[in-house]
């Protein structure tokens, strides 16, 4: 379906993100690693969303076609504690060594935004850019953004 919707709309094929759940992956491993090649193979890219949250899996992660992982917002609401801290820094680090992009999520403040710039994450999201907000405000938001740069 995916294939077929992009040659329809003549969609480059790299220009597609497709975002799995770290859960989602643990279930129909065959089927879905199949789909996964396929996609990959003609150059679509995949996200794993929820990092960290208990499907973890380092085999897995690594015989995936991923470009990006998106670590946890429960990573970033720990990051205060000191063992915590130093597995984020590792982690960061081990996926950037595997030429994967990081998305950090949860980041509520310029503090937090620093500490995971710092590490090289590649994209911070959370609250404190902006909370989640309807299609049109969003378009709004990126225009005004547009009229003021």
């Amino acid at each position: 379906k995916v294939m077929s919707t992009l040659e329809k709309y003549n969609l480059s094929p790299d220009k597609i993100n497709l975002e799995i759940t770290e859960t989602a992956v643990a279930y129909a491993q065959s089927v879905m690693r199949q789909n996964l090649d396929k996609l990959s193979g003609a150059g679509v890219s995949f996200s794993l969303d929820d990092y960290g949250t208990g499907y973890s899996n380092m085999r897995r992660m690594i015989q995936l076609p991923l470009k990006i992982v998106k670590l946890d917002k429960s990573f970033v609401d720990e990051q205060s504690n000191p063992k915590m801290w130093i597995a984020i820094q590792n982690t960061v680090k081990m996926l950037k060594d595997m030429n994967m992009e990081i998305v950090v999520e949860g980041i509520e403040t310029q503090t937090m935004a620093k500490q995971f710039a710092d590490l090289n994450c590649d994209y911070i999201q959370g609250y404190y850019y902006s909370k989640p907000i309807p299609q049109n405000d969003f378009i709004k938001f990126i225009e005004e953004a547009k009229i003021s740069a």
